[in-house]
């Protein structure tokens, strides 16, 4: 593995072939569950080729993997602006939606996802995961942001709207 590195690394290769074999070390990493170590060539390969959709994608699922939320959502957001930017604003979303079910429970994913179908008019989805966004901000115990996520929620009129109107003033006044 070390000599397949050093000569994708000499400048001789072609810069496919040479991205093919950063790719292979990659996934042998990732088989090996070397995530931090396959992190680093996925973003060695992003910083070669800023393009590169699969390395990108990869980069993401790896960050969450090793509990790098922060990271994971600024990579996140670059790919999910790429795809936007590309005309794929619909795989951009399912994108969003597939990591957002496997990594259920990250707080930054459900309010990216939340956002999104927010902007894309689909209120009962948004409703839905910003629910999901405050559950886990109380379980955590972060109840002011679960107060401005359950405003966000009223602020969409949802139809069981007394029941989240009663949840604040329970929360407001700290019962």
């Amino acid at each position: 593995m070390e000599h397949a590195l050093e000569l994708a690394d000499t400048g001789t290769l072609s810069r496919r072939r040479h991205l093919a074999i950063l790719h292979s070390l990659a996934d042998i990493d990732n088989s090996l569950l070397n995530w931090r170590a396959a992190l680093g060539v996925y973003a060695q390969i992003r910083s070669l080729d800023p393009s590169n959709e699969r390395a990108r994608r990869e980069c993401v699922e790896l960050n969450l993997r090793l509990g790098q939320e922060e990271q994971a959502a600024r990579d996140l957001d670059g790919l999910l602006e790429e795809l936007v930017k590309g005309g794929r604003a619909a795989e951009a979303l399912q994108l969003l939606e597939e990591t957002t079910r496997e990594h259920s429970g990250r707080p930054s994913l459900h309010a990216r996802l939340a956002e999104a179908y927010r902007a894309a008019g689909r209120t009962s989805d948004a409703i839905a995961q910003y629910d999901a966004l405050g559950e886990i901000q109380l379980d955590a115990g972060a109840v002011v942001l679960a107060i401005r996520t359950i405003q966000i929620i009223l602020s969409l009129n949802p139809p069981d709207g007394d029941s989240y109107r009663e949840l604040l003033r329970n929360l407001e006044s700290g019962t």
